[in-house]
């Protein structure tokens, strides 16, 4: 409860901040058992006239208003070598491969805020330690 509490007043004060009005979407909580597991490069933003809402599940619906993705580590400790980083590419990759200098690497540090246009394309690295983000 907290940390949808947490979210949802952020959102509000970027509200404020920008003079843009944003309205909290669905909370989601991603729980990576690790064993390997990765989230391929994607977007949240998706242009409302890319795909009919009635085809995806009622969360993803209104997925055309995002701007803003707010995700929020919620694991105790987190060490390098488990993996887990949170990708984030300038533009999206064409290969498996993207050359280095197109992205950054978040490492998912329990606690640790990430904030990112919704358009920008993202993934999550292979991880090999339980991990929780709320978003």
């Amino acid at each position: 409860a907290y940390g949808g509490a947490f979210l949802s007043g952020l959102c509000l004060r970027l509200s404020k901040l920008s003079g843009n009005p944003l309205t909290p979407g669905t909370l989601q909580l991603a729980c990576y058992d690790g064993e390997g597991v990765s989230y391929k490069v994607h977007e949240d933003y998706v242009p409302k006239g890319d795909y009919d809402p009635e085809n995806l599940p009622e969360h993803h619906r209104e997925s055309y208003k995002r701007r803003i993705t707010a995700i929020l580590y919620l694991q105790d400790d987190w060490d390098k070598e488990l993996g887990g980083a949170f990708r984030a590419h300038a533009v999206r990759p064409k290969t498996d491969q993207p050359n280095p200098e197109n992205f950054v690497d978040v490492m998912p540090d329990g606690g640790s805020l990430v904030m990112f246009r919704s358009d920008m394309p993202h993934e999550v690295l292979p991880t090999f330690g339980q991990r929780f983000a709320l978003s």
